[in-house]
């Protein structure tokens, strides 16, 4: 009964046909298999030209239809692809439920096993990212390496939660990005809620304990995952999911790791907009090593102190460089260094024998070297910046994220002024869409019906949703365009 309560809270599945691999020009092929219980599950397998299948873990709201981005990701790194639902999301059977999450995937790894005969490793996004890190470090699981986008600690959100209304664990308050100028860190409050810390602590542990998710701990996720790759991708701007959950984790993984703070991305598929091409390339370089067994090469770090503290903090003062085996190897690029103490993060690129000067307020805590290695010009990534659209999209996930349907309805206007541009449109149709079911009461979270914002969304969402026309229309049965239409012909009857 708690767990069924839980999983209508916390789950968002929906069953809308938000696209198919084949609008995007990609070729796949329908399957199903069956979890256990018999629950019969669905998705699409897209075949790459590398021997080994990635098995993709969609995240939390929607489907994996409107996953297609990340499937196209793995494509591009040279693999076969396996996108499927959990039970009750898009076209698979049954209800949703957090206790089966780890069972699907194991499912899905299961079939890609038998089906193909191939090796396989777990991709995951948000709750797809613990599924798949809890999947993969299951006793006799065979999957080869683990790739996981906006991880996330159970314990430390409720925490966070209820002693300062925000999600944590937060410990860094202040980030200094590739433009070197430090900035204190934007928090989404989601509750007025402040408890003293000791009775926050002891709730979120308690309530932790009975959440029913093995993904929920990086704790336990690390015990099980023995000497695995994993890579680990998070948008230091997510306001939502703290990056901290990331670097905790990394701390506690005994085998091969890299850790990729993206900086200035936040979450929900924001990584994969604002540097699509450097994603590509470093899952392909990460699966590579990961299919054949080769250690992966992380730039190794030189830290020295600089004698005369900074005056403003009272802190540290530190040199960071590549060593020289790291200035030498191949592939060679720049080297973004994220390094903490005191509680900011500052992040650096080093190319070659440059070397930086950081100031902390304490010691250093960590340094995470990333070689990049498609430094060069994204072009889709320079028109989601300098085109509108990053601004706009930080804009309606913070009016998501704070339940504000003002806000939101504003967001939404601006992206229409904007030229029309795929992928940008597709992701600003949806939260349309998320739009319009609040205004009409449809999520219980929000405040309220607001008739007129839901009539607004709704022609919006149609105007987007029109300017591409490999989306599922109208004239498709579980496409979201033939509900928008019910929904504005019920507003106009009256």
């Amino acid at each position: 009964m708690i767990s069924r309560f839980l999983s209508r809270c916390a789950l968002y599945a929906d069953r809308f046909l938000y696209a198919t691999p084949e609008g995007l020009g990609l070729a796949a092929e329908p399957v199903e298999f069956r979890a256990r219980g018999g629950v019969k599950l669905r998705g699409w397998l897209l075949r790459g030209t590398k021997r080994g299948t990635v098995v993709f873990c969609p995240g939390n709201s929607g489907n994996v239809s409107s996953h297609l981005e990340y499937l196209r990701l793995g494509l591009r790194a040279g693999y076969s692809v396996l996108g499927f639902d959990y039970r009750g999301f898009g076209r698979s059977d049954g209800e949703a439920d957090l206790r089966t999450i780890v069972q699907d995937v194991e499912a899905a790894c299961q079939f890609i096993a038998v089906h193909t005969g191939e090796p396989y490793a777990l991709f995951g996004l948000s709750i797809g990212a613990g599924a798949a890190l809890a999947a993969a470090g299951r006793a006799g699981a065979a999957a080869v390496g683990v790739v996981g986008e906006g991880v996330f600690d159970m314990g430390g959100m409720l925490r966070g939660l209820l002693a300062e209304g925000c999600f944590g664990p937060v410990r860094i308050r202040a980030v200094g990005g590739l433009t070197g100028s430090l900035a204190e860190r934007s928090r989404r409050r989601l509750v007025g809620l402040r408890l003293p810390s000791p009775l926050a602590r002891l709730i979120g542990w308690a309530a932790t304990a009975f959440y029913p998710f093995e993904g929920k701990s990086p704790r336990s996720l690390a015990s099980g995952l023995g000497k695995k790759p994993v890579l680990l991708v998070h948008g230091v701007t997510d306001e939502i999911l703290p990056f901290e959950a990331a670097i905790d984790l990394h701390g506690l993984l005994p085998g091969r790791k890299r850790l990729w703070l993206v900086p200035g991305t936040g979450h929900a598929q924001e990584p994969v907009l604002a540097c699509s091409r450097e994603y590509t390339a470093q899952l392909e370089d990460f699966l590579d090593c990961a299919f054949t067994g080769t250690p992966p090469l992380t730039p190794a770090v030189r830290v020295s102190s600089v004698p005369a503290p900074p005056r403003e903090t009272g802190g540290v003062r530190v040199r960071l460089g590549l060593d020289a085996a790291a200035v030498a190897s191949r592939p060679r690029g720049p080297v973004l260094l994220s390094a903490m103490g005191g509680g900011i993060l500052r992040q650096v690129l080093l190319d070659g024998s440059e070397e930086a000067v950081l100031e902390f307020p304490g010691p250093i805590e960590g340094i995470f070297p990333l070689r990049l290695l498609r430094p060069e010009l994204d072009a889709r990534a320079d028109t989601y910046v300098r085109g509108g659209y990053q601004a706009v999209f930080r804009a309606m996930v913070d009016a998501v994220n704070g339940r504000d349907l003002g806000r939101l309805d504003a967001a939404l206007e601006a992206h229409l002024r904007l030229e029309r541009a795929d992928p940008f449109d597709f992701f600003a149709a949806l939260y349309c869409l998320r739009g319009a079911q609040a205004a009409l009461g449809g999520v219980p979270s929000w405040p309220g019906k607001n008739l007129e914002v839901a009539r607004r969304s709704l022609e919006r969402f149609l105007v987007l949703w029109a300017s591409n026309p490999a989306l599922p229309g109208e004239q498709v049965a579980d496409s979201p365009a033939r509900w928008v239409r019910g929904q504005l012909e019920k507003l106009a009857g009256g």
